[in-house]
């Protein structure tokens, strides 16, 4: 059973490599097609990315006290030196005209799985730095529906190693990803055979339920792509 059960391994693999290599045959002629859709899809990322990234990041206020779902840090900062979950309380910040916030990653799993299933953000489209601003509407343009009400005051907020958009956004090309793949591909249609081989001739010394289990994934995978 355990032969069978590689052999269809190696079958599936096997297609699925006669399939790519099918495809890539014409795969050329129209990548210009590709790399000018992938150009306009960039252009709007880059457009896109930091309003993502700055809901993603809310801060604290008023109507959202815990602030945007990408706040799984540490914070450290504000006056006296504390240590808190971001985003530090609106009320422990309102009227502050000088503060510096250091953001320390604590769950960058989290943080990175979350930003890629809720706007669809590669994790090497976001790194880690400083910003500085020297102005911004008071306190009282809050909520307030009366102009007269808004001024703009100087202030000194540093944000230490906050998430901003890459300055590079790139897109790869799916026959770039799966070509860096086939040496390995290539290694594994060469394992399953010498396992099936070992499995005929009664010389596998090891667990077979193990061989199926970790050929089974490896061997699947370039079918779902």
């Amino acid at each position: 059973m355990n032969y069978y059960a590689i052999d269809r391994l190696g079958r599936v693999l096997n297609d699925t490599m006669a399939d790519y290599n099918h495809v890539n045959n014409g795969y050329d002629e129209v990548f210009g097609d590709y790399q000018f859709y992938m150009k306009e899809m960039i252009s709007y990322m880059k457009e896109m990315i930091p309003s993502m990234i700055k809901d993603y990041m809310a801060p604290s206020t008023s109507s959202n006290v815990q602030g945007g779902p990408g706040n799984q840090f540490s914070c450290e900062g504000y006056g006296p030196t504390t240590t808190q979950r971001c985003p530090f309380w609106w009320r422990d910040l309102l009227g502050a005209d000088t503060f510096t916030m250091t953001y320390k990653l604590v769950n960058s799993t989290g943080f990175h799985d979350t930003l890629q299933s809720m706007y669809g953000l590669n994790a090497s489209w976001v790194t880690f730095g400083d910003r500085t601003v020297k102005s911004q509407p008071n306190s009282h343009c809050i909520g307030s529906r009366n102009r007269d009400d808004c001024i703009v005051v100087d202030c000194d907020y540093k944000y230490v190693n906050e998430p901003q958009p890459a300055s590079n956004i790139n897109l790869p090309s799916p026959e770039d990803t799966i070509s860096k793949s086939l040496p390995a591909l290539n290694t594994l249609q060469n394992t399953i055979l010498a396992r099936q081989l070992d499995l005929y001739y009664g010389i596998w010394n090891g667990s077979s339920a193990d061989l199926i289990q970790s050929a089974s994934m490896p061997s699947s995978w370039p079918a779902k792509q």
